[in-house]
């Protein structure tokens, strides 16, 4: 059980969080079609940060009415409630709930709300909160290619307990150990499939996988504005792209992932104030679009 104490300096914590103030405010500036991701293992995470979520948008007179579509019940279940949403007329922000989703699901799960988004997008016209565990990231990346695609922040959030109290401890100490595993996490796993690639000469899913993880890494480096590493990234992710598109020209997913490598280096050049650049990746990325 938590308490108000623990509750408050939960609260606090997340005030002081940059990644976690870029991701609401991308939700309430949002005019629909917007997506950002949450990734946490607990469902007692997930309500305490709605429930932040909310006070803040009041706060901001931007109030949204939170509506969770959770996929415990099963997919047919989460569709039908998806479904009896659309066309709906108010300020919602939808939260799409798979913390409970088994492992051995996830890829059917997603492949299939993959192949909705644009109804989705287009019905709801609302912002959309994905919300999973840090493990099925990697699997919604590559199985909802569309919806990864268009996502714009990504945040890890977890309760930190300690011993047998349960006490809870999400001071902003903790916050940057957590950051910090998040790019040591992601730097280990460049090196596996790096090594990866090596042995096992051209895998196109696991050259994907790699393609996913230098966007990761560019993303990391971009939201705490280290724009010359986000460019390292962005551009190992782009040289990736070409070649998966070259070698599956007709693979849609291929396509998709080069438009979304070209729009991140174009962001940086805009960023950097070379906009001839810019325009130029962002003009390719529009032809594959």
């Amino acid at each position: 059980m938590i308490d108000r104490y623990q509750k408050d300096d939960f609260f606090i914590s997340l005030d002081k969080n940059d990644r976690v103030q870029k991701l609401i405010k991308s939700i309430y500036y949002s005019f629909g079609h917007n997506v950002d991701m949450v990734t946490t293992s607990s469902s007692i995470t997930l309500n305490l940060l709605l429930e932040y979520i909310d006070i803040v948008l009041r706060r901001e007179a931007e109030p949204k009415e939170i509506v969770i579509l959770s996929i415990a019940k099963g997919l047919e279940v989460f569709f039908e409630e998806l479904i009896s949403h659309y066309g709906k007329e108010g300020e919602y922000l939808y939260v799409f709930d798979f913390t409970s989703l088994e492992e051995d699901q996830a890829e059917y799960t997603f492949m299939m709300i993959n192949k909705e988004r644009n109804l989705i997008l287009e019905r709801l016209n609302s912002p959309i909160l994905l919300v999973m565990p840090k493990s099925l990231k990697r699997v919604f990346a590559y199985s909802a290619a569309d919806f990864w695609s268009v996502k714009k922040y990504s945040v890890d959030v977890e309760f930190y307990r300690e011993n047998e109290e349960q006490r809870v401890s999400l001071d902003e100490a903790k916050f940057d150990d957590m950051e910090n595993g998040e790019l040591a996490g992601l730097l280990k796993e460049e090196q596996r499939l790096t090594q990866q690639i090596k042995e096992k000469n051209e895998s196109f899913f696991t050259e994907r996988l790699y393609l996913i993880n230098q966007i990761e890494i560019g993303d990391y480096h971009k939201i705490y504005g280290a724009l010359d590493k986000a460019f390292i990234s962005y551009e190992k992710a782009l040289l990736m792209a070409y070649k998966l598109q070259n070698r599956r020209p007709d693979s849609i997913e291929a396509k998709r992932d080069l438009s979304v490598s070209l729009e991140k280096l174009a962001d940086i050049y805009l960023q950097k104030g070379d906009v001839e650049k810019a325009l130029k990746h962002y003009q390719e990325g529009l032809e594959l679009a």
